[in-house]
């Protein structure tokens, strides 16, 4: 191998990085379910039914045990993406050995694959909000935000760690409204979503990505945090000589899976007004 200083986990590390760092959505994602994240493994979450709760009083100072049916679901992690590429003899020179470069483009755009799958998993798979009037001013946005709080909250989904998630149009329309936005506490966030979030409103942290699938018409998704999963992992990473020109070869891969838990599809409720 001709890259003297090339160390596979060192260069994982760094891809890893730029990818936290470049991607919006996989942040703020469920990420407790991660561990060994392999091609084809499956992530099996055991759901929690709430037990039914009796008025000991009312029944006699009695109660009984009843049985509780496991509402679980699968993640798989079924995505495979792969960077391959040359690093020219003279490139490698003239960057003094380094290849940061490359490294933080290759994360980015693992990072941009990601966020896009998996606003595409929530979207095919949350609950459609019901909202069909495509909002073409700040206050009707307004409005958007507040149905889709109300729809969480109609669903008794838990008050805290909501996201709203809007591409770009609806962010334009929104922050041209007279809307009320607090400050969001972004301290120790990747550096990504930290420019991405815009703060908190109607009890949302408001975060903006260009990778929901809708380009041209306002798009949002509301979601509670446990309800979308996301594992991740680089898996490989190696380095070779070219055979075809005076360059070092390096590539990798990346797998991951994303889920909308089942048994939580209400609390991701998705605001698509015309067909994507």
């Amino acid at each position: 191998m001709t890259i003297d200083n090339f160390i596979p986990q060192v260069w994982s590390a760094a891809t890893a990085q730029a990818l936290l760092e470049t991607a919006v959505i996989a942040p703020i994602c469920n990420r407790s379910y991660e561990g060994d994240a392999v091609r084809g493994n499956t992530v099996h979450i055991t759901g929690v039914v709430p037990p039914t709760i009796n008025d000991y009083k009312a029944a006699g100072r009695t109660t009984s045990a009843e049985d509780l049916n496991d509402d679980g679901a699968d993640l798989l992690i079924n995505q495979e993406k792969a960077f391959d590429f040359h690093v020219d003899d003279v490139d490698r020179v003239q960057a003094a050995g380094s290849f940061d470069a490359w490294t933080t483009a290759a994360g980015r755009r693992l990072g941009e694959d990601a966020d896009a799958y998996i606003a595409a998993q929530a979207i095919a798979n949350g609950t459609a909000s019901g909202l069909t009037a495509v909002p073409t001013t700040g206050d009707e946005t307004h409005n958007v935000v507040r149905d889709l709080r109300k729809a969480l909250n109609k669903a008794k989904v838990p008050a805290g760690q909501r996201y709203l998630l809007m591409n770009p149009e609806f962010e334009a329309l929104f922050l041209s409204a007279d809307a009320k936005l607090t400050d969001a506490d972004t301290s120790g966030t990747p550096a990504g979503l930290r420019e991405a979030t815009l703060g908190r409103y109607l009890g949302f942290t408001l975060v903006s990505s260009s990778q929901l699938p809708s380009v041209d018409t306002p798009q949002a998704i509301a979601f509670w945090q446990p309800a979308l999963a996301y594992v991740s992992q680089i898996n490989q990473t190696e380095a070779m000589r070219s055979h075809t020109k005076f360059a070092d070869r390096i590539r990798g891969l990346h797998v991951y899976g994303a889920k909308v838990i089942d048994m939580y599809a209400a609390a991701v409720q998705v605001f698509s007004p015309t067909a994507v």
